[in-house]
């Protein structure tokens, strides 16, 4: 499934129906999300709405952007998270450092005050 992404402002935002299941999956996402840092982008949001589920790759994904966004001086945020997710995440320990969002609008308001 491609990624679907937009731009709201100066944060780059991964929406849609992203299914980190497989390894294609979590390898698109963390190509565009690498290239966005690289290039220098410094706000970036990815709506995990439509994902019930996360590979154990998927997980360790998330924790490697987080940590490579904040070397770069940028902020990874999460928003959107299915409770099942929340839990996973909760249960691994990856909640505690990533920027966790109720939702979209709140993570866009939050953004603004970097």
């Amino acid at each position: 499934m491609a990624l679907q992404t937009k731009e709201v402002g100066d944060v780059f935002v991964v929406t849609g129906g992203v299914l980190l299941r497989d390894d294609a999956a979590t390898a698109e996402l963390d190509t565009e999300l690498r290239r966005q840092l690289e290039s220098g982008r410094k706000k970036l949001l990815l709506d995990l709405g439509q994902t019930s589920y996360l590979s154990s790759v998927a997980i360790g994904l998330l924790a490697g952007l987080h940590a490579s966004a904040t070397s770069r001086s940028a902020h990874l945020g999460i928003c959107n998270l299915e409770p099942r997710v929340r839990n996973v995440l909760n249960i691994v320990r990856v909640l505690e450092v990533l920027n966790v969002y109720a939702s979209l609008d709140d993570a866009l308001e939050s953004f603004k005050r970097l």
